[in-house]
């Protein structure tokens, strides 16, 4: 979730609070775009354009779950397309093990018009059984044939 570091700078925070989430305590806030911000990339200026909430998972410090939704239209190489106001997106993220966390699911509903045309996509992705795998490995050198 690099994403997150360059949302933040371009959003007002409000609303701490201290929640379990999956039974994990994470500090949760709301955010909304600050119009006033200098966003320097496409991801910064849409930001300026976003509402939603983020919790942080206390023990481990990462992104445990983001909600999104744009409250209004951004538009994108000079209009030619344009994300519609209204298209959320959510995101969540669990520990495996050792620290490591993976994204465990993702809804985006998105409403974009490209051109002249409508554009609607709904996708949901769920990611399950993570497993870990042993990937040492255990050389050895023979002495040179005779």
């Amino acid at each position: 979730m690099g994403l997150i570091g360059q949302i933040l700078p371009m959003v007002k925070i409000s609303n701490p609070r201290r929640v379990s989430f999956h039974g994990r305590s994470t500090l949760a806030f709301d955010f909304t775009g600050d119009p006033h911000a200098k966003g320097k990339g496409t991801e910064e200026n849409a930001a300026k354009k976003m509402a939603g909430a983020v919790w942080f998972d206390e023990a481990d410090h990462q992104v445990a779950r983001l909600e999104v939704h744009f409250y209004e239209n951004f538009r994108i190489g000079g209009g030619l397309v344009s994300v519609q106001k209204g298209s959320t997106i959510e995101v969540e993220q669990a520990p495996i093990g050792d620290g490591l966390w993976m994204q465990t699911s993702n809804d985006q509903h998105v409403n974009a018009r490209i051109v002249v045309k409508n554009f609607r996509q709904n996708v949901h992705t769920k990611n399950t059984d993570f497993k870990k795998f042993n990937v040492d490995v255990l050389q050895q050198i023979s002495p040179p044939g005779k």
